[in-house]
């Protein structure tokens, strides 16, 4: 039901709300195709904050391809809440999401603290998934790591078969003598950190000294339903849409299983539609849901755009989406669109 165009525009459009719990599409949605202070020489690496709190290196292409560096010492964090401390993110990792990296520098001094700052979403007692931003503090083998640090880096080896893939490289910050680093390890000649930086930091050992909740990530009622917690307006947003002609709107299998999703449109469009109700789907649900949809007709005067919020029905393990307006008038199927049935809206009223 949706074409290439639409599969593409939703996948950059969609929130990051909706692969919450999956890590790998986590530390994927904090990438940045520049970062200030990342060496511009190894077009194959980005050089970006990681969100996975402690792990250092992550390479990644079209899927996960592998992990390695994470500190042994990891301190797991509270699961609940945020914890009081002196210590802040911002103060331990000033600007960390943004941060720029440099190599250890020849004239460091003695080295007071070193921290690694994350972000990682925790589901909570009621269900809600929430992002903190958890800090850690070296507490071993950080002379091993400045060491290995230390190294400069190798020159980049065109004749060897390397992995055209990218680098996700966390920041270690460095606190000396009143001022604060953020350093990364050295690259070898295949445009990856050195084995042996990665192994130092395998082997550091931490401790959480700072926990801070963020944004809700997924409420109780997405988490229990599997809704996303935003999703973007695609009936606003989709593009080349064409009222249909001499067709229905395709009905769902009854045997399926299936999800409605309603958002409010936000006022500003800068603003990710949140999450107002979700609900299962019952086969009786479908089989009311889709007597009233193939009433439904084409109608060019129909707008897309016209609406106060909309829902959404998809199989929450994949596929094409099917969209309703809210306080509108369209329901929409790839690129194309119908005016809802009187039996709809009446439908929508109700779920």
């Amino acid at each position: 039901m949706t074409s290439d165009l639409e599969q593409a525009l939703r996948a950059r459009l969609r929130s990051a709300a909706d692969v919450a719990a999956a890590p790998v599409a986590e530390i994927l949605g904090n990438v940045r195709s520049r970062v200030p202070g990342a060496r511009r020489r190894r077009r194959s690496t980005l050089v970006v904050a990681c969100s996975a709190a402690g792990a250092a290196v992550v390479v990644v292409a079209v899927a996960l391809v592998g992990s390695t560096g994470q500190p042994a010492g990891l301190t797991p964090a509270p699961a609940d809440g945020a914890t009081p401390t002196a210590i802040t993110v911002q103060s331990a990792c000033p600007d960390q999401a943004a941060a720029a990296m440099d190599h250890e520098p020849a004239d460091l001094g003695p080295v007071d603290a070193a921290y690694i700052c994350g972000n990682e979403n925790r589901t909570l007692s009621d269900g809600s998934v929430w992002q903190f931003t958890v800090t850690h503090k070296a507490t071993a083998g950080l002379p091993a790591l400045l060491a290995a640090y230390a190294v400069p880096d190798a020159s980049v080896d065109a004749t060897l078969a390397c992995q055209a893939v990218g680098q996700i490289i966390s920041p270690v910050f460095l606190h000396s003598a009143g001022r604060v680093i953020a350093i990364r390890p050295p690259f070898g000649a295949c445009d990856a950190p050195s084995a042996a930086a990665q192994a130092a930091l395998s082997h550091l050992t931490t401790e959480v000294v700072a926990v801070e909740k963020g944004q809700l990530m997924s409420s109780a009622a997405a988490s229990a339903v599997g809704c996303s917690q935003a999703w973007k307006d695609m009936l606003h947003l989709a593009i080349a849409q064409t009222a249909a002609t001499g067709t229905q709107p395709t009905p769902f299998p009854t045997s399926g299983t299936y999800i409605s999703c309603s958002y409010a449109t936000p006022t500003s469009p800068t603003n990710n539609p949140q999450l107002g109700a979700g609900l299962r789907l019952t086969p009786a649900d479908l089989t009311a849901l889709n007597s009233a949809l193939v009433a439904s007709a084409a109608d060019p005067g129909c707008s897309t755009e016209a609406h106060t919020g909309f829902t959404v029905v998809i199989d929450p393990s994949g596929g094409d989406e099917t969209y309703f307006a809210v306080g509108g008038c369209a329901v929409q199927q790839g690129q194309r669109f119908w005016r809802a049935s009187p039996a709809l809206t009446a439908w929508l009223a109700t779920h």
